[in-house]
């Protein structure tokens, strides 16, 4: 299910037959980073031995894999490198080689000519419509195997017996599919290409999204709910026709639960974060499985390209809140006690804006100065929800006679105190 998309380039000087545009193969994990090492790895193989390199890069990460990381990688058996073949491959060309090699870190996109050529080959390759091979063979005599025992904590034992076990075990189909789908998503509405790890560690260490939401995302990721057809291989009748939604006839999958749906809940809710995007000036996609997956990914910038860093954690926080709402309201509706009797557009609205409340009221709390260096930063969560709060009837509250400290938390505003004028300031 991968799409290859990303590229390498290598210029050597201008009209010179050695410069190359190269299209990543689908073995090889799809990002900037990783083209670069690829540009790197193939300029140390092709280039005659004995000659002299000097070469220019903006990526530092390439110069630390070739420099301050490589005594760690190996020493550790390049466990926890992602695309470790790749990186063991890039340091055996360089220790192949007969002559030094000089690497030079300019700023990208800074009007380097060189850089910017180099650049300008990657994304030629990447719009290729054939991959090209990549060598990531390593002679023997080169081959580093297994971690020193001197650098062999429980940790690194841990994460080692770990790799090997998962390395045995087959990836899962709908995992793989609902990945890709994450990875399209990113690209359409963002711009961006996260790579798979991106997406899994969004998942987990994202701090907008709290620890019932990261498993909530995890299990729609690898597709373990029970949903759809897998309703079929139930034992009780009853059971088996949880497969199809009994309103629309849709087959009751996570896709239908999340966008197509017509019983109330997942359109009403949708609309009221649409409302409450464009009050912020924060661009609306039609949401689903994929936009929910990667909504830990998100990247929302001003015209001159700065990043809105408020928008960005409110967007992660409102997807992930809402989606998992409606998963709830689902559940509640055919395997509780309801019996499918739908909710009413006003009990739908009355959940998600009481989800919102509570999310709003507990990150306030978590910005307390008494949690110390665990505490959220109160700037952040100011930026999240800046504009926002007198539409859940909340407002900042600070400690009496202390106006100029650290708010204490949030607290309900009277119908009286605020008017509505309706006002807006982007975050």
């Amino acid at each position: 299910m991968e799409n290859a998309r990303a590229g390498a380039g290598i210029f050597y000087g201008e009209g010179n037959p050695n410069n190359r545009a190269i299209k990543l193969p689908e073995t090889i994990s799809q990002s900037n980073q990783t083209g670069e090492v690829v540009a790197m790895k193939e300029l140390l193989e092709k280039a005659p031995k004995r000659n002299e390199i000097f070469n220019k890069t903006d990526s530092q990460f390439v110069i630390k894999h070739l420099t301050s990381s490589v005594k760690k990688m190996e020493n550790e058996g390049y466990v926890g490198v992602e695309n470790r073949d790749l990186s063991r491959a890039t340091v055996a060309r360089a220790r192949e080689r007969k002559a030094p090699v000089h690497l030079k870190w300019v700023e990208g996109h800074s009007g380097d000519p060189e850089n910017e050529a180099a650049d300008a080959l990657a994304a030629a390759g990447a719009k290729k419509t054939r991959a090209t091979s990549v060598n990531i063979k390593v002679e023997d005599t080169l081959r580093l195997t297994g971690a020193k025992l001197t650098a062999l904590t429980q940790k690194l034992a841990y994460k080692t017996i770990r790799e090997r076990k998962l390395a045995g075990l087959p990836s899962r189909r709908r995992t793989l599919e609902n990945i890709s789908r994450a990875k399209y998503y990113a690209e359409d509405a963002f711009k961006i290409q996260p790579s798979e790890k991106m997406i899994w560690t969004s998942l987990w260490k994202n701090k907008a999204i709290f620890k019932e939401e990261r498993q909530f995302l995890w299990r729609t990721a690898n597709d373990s709910y029970m949903n759809g057809n897998k309703w079929l291989t139930a034992k009780k009748p009853d059971m088996q026709a949880r497969a199809m939604c009994v309103h629309d006839e849709g087959e009751e999958s996570l896709e239908h639960i999340f966008t197509w749906c017509e019983t109330e809940g997942q359109q009403t809710i949708w609309k009221c974060i649409e409302e409450i995007f464009n009050k912020r000036k924060i661009e609306w996609w039609p949401q689903s499985v994929g936009s929910i997956i990667s909504c830990g990914v998100v990247k929302i910038t001003t015209e001159e390209g700065k990043r809105r860093k408020g928008d960005e954690r409110l967007y992660t926080t409102m997807i992930a809140l809402s989606a998992k709402l409606i998963w709830d309201l689902r559940n509640e509706r055919v395997i509780g006690a309801r019996e499918n009797k739908p909710y009413s557009t006003q009990e739908v609205q009355g959940r998600w804006k009481n989800a919102v409340k509570n999310r709003i009221t507990l990150d306030y709390k978590s910005a307390n100065e008494r949690y110390e260096k665990h505490r959220t930063n109160l700037e952040q969560v100011r930026a999240t929800w800046n504009g926002l709060l007198y539409i859940f009837k909340l407002s900042e509250q600070q400690p009496k006679g202390k106006e100029n400290e650290v708010l204490a938390g949030i607290k309900l505003v009277d119908e009286g105190d605020r008017e509505d004028d309706g006002r807006w300031e982007g975050g």
